[in-house]
């Protein structure tokens, strides 16, 4: 199937305007394509979760660098039927990417763009207009994919499946530690196995707490360890106990239970 699939993309592949490649939705060599993103869904699933194709291959990067440039109030433009329009429940695809192509920043710029683009039901209408740009609408509402793909995108900035191993907080947003909050987690299945997790800011916001239990699936076999990313907590000025730095990340053993206690000097 790949062999196939690479023999016509290398036979219709073309560049945009910048030079860079695009497979296009109109296989018309005659045809003019002012708009590469258009059409796209099923090109950015095949990245991920399909990982049929590899986030570093030339043409994924090339695409993906496509709806990186193309966004307007955060969301990539002309993906749909509508000219100038934003789909919303595809904006978790491309930004899905992003996340496994290793742009954490822009796939958490995407979710809160989509979170912002929400009606004040939090419910999304398919398509729709930037502000300024007219009040057309287009597709369903509500358009409950788009709920559905919002807390998939939540889910995956939470915990990522990395080939053997497993990334835990990696996309979590630092504006969530503030004082006396609270992330929970509570058997959340995964494909090695199920994880609960709480991490706890004090009310002082001087001091915080992770704690992780997980249970591995017996039939996974041999399983690296679950890398715990701390730079969330690095960003807003939490330490060690004993004032050394995090690093960026822990490996946690399946199946033991680990807790961190973190400080910070709070005016």
């Amino acid at each position: 199937f790949k062999a196939a699939y690479r023999r016509a993309a290398r036979q219709f592949a073309r560049r945009d305007s910048l030079g860079r490649w695009f497979l296009p939705m109109a296989l018309n060599p005659a045809a003019k394509i002012k708009t590469p993103q258009r059409g796209q869904k099923a090109f950015l699933q095949s990245v991920f979760p399909g990982k049929l194709l590899a986030p570093d291959e030339p043409l994924v990067k090339d695409m993906l660098e496509i709806f990186r440039t193309a966004r307007l109030e955060g969301l990539t433009v002309d993906v749909g039927w509508v000219k100038g329009g934003l789909w919303t429940h595809v904006a978790p695809d491309y930004a899905l990417d992003f996340l496994w192509q290793g742009d954490v920043t822009t796939s958490r710029e995407v979710f809160f763009a989509l979170a912002n683009h929400a009606s004040p039901l939090l419910t999304w209408v398919e398509e729709q207009m930037p502000q300024g740009d007219g009040t057309r609408v287009f597709g369903d509402y509500p358009n409950t994919a788009a709920g559905a793909q919002f807390l998939r995108h939540l889910r995956y900035l939470l915990i990522l499946e990395d080939g053997r191993s497993l990334r835990l907080l990696h996309g979590m947003p630092a504006a969530w530690l503030r004082p006396n909050s609270e992330l929970a987690l509570q058997d959340v299945p995964t494909e090695f196995g199920a994880l609960t997790l709480q991490l706890k800011v004090a009310a002082d916001g001087q001091s915080a707490r992770l704690q992780l239990d997980s249970k591995p699936r017996d039939e996974t076999g041999p399983l690296l360890p679950i890398s715990v990313h701390l730079e969330a907590l690095q960003q807003v000025g939490f330490t060690a106990t004993d004032g050394t730095a995090l690093p960026e990340a822990l490996g946690v053993a399946w199946g033991r239970e680990f807790v961190l206690e973190v400080k910070r000097e709070v005016p």
